[in-house]
């Protein structure tokens, strides 16, 4: 079932991914950039699923070249109150001590 969470995170991939790639590009461009399967693309686009792991949110994100809270969270990160799941905490919090390791 799509969350609107899910379906939020899926639009916000599709507008990087027309930035970055240009307005003519398909998610074949994005999963090949990435070295995965255009169904994995698809599926986040979709709204279908997010990133499973770290790593992958953070790839991902570096080729879209946006910040991966906001490609979690959108614009709401800035609003009180919006919380984290657990998963998604963990993930920014391994993006966080990446960054301090450079």
């Amino acid at each position: 079932m799509k969350t609107f969470f899910n379906k939020e995170f899926g639009e916000r991939v599709t507008q990087k991914r027309l930035e970055a790639f240009g307005p003519g590009s398909k998610p074949k461009h994005l999963a090949h950039y990435l070295n995965i399967p255009v169904r994995t693309v698809q599926s986040w686009e979709w709204g279908e699923a997010t990133p499973n792991n770290p790593a992958k949110l953070i790839a991902l994100a570096n080729a879209l070249k946006c910040d991966p809270r906001w490609l979690i969270l959108g614009p709401k990160r800035k609003k009180k109150g919006y919380r984290l799941s657990p998963e998604n905490q963990i993930i920014l919090e391994d993006r966080e001590k990446i960054n301090e390791k450079k």
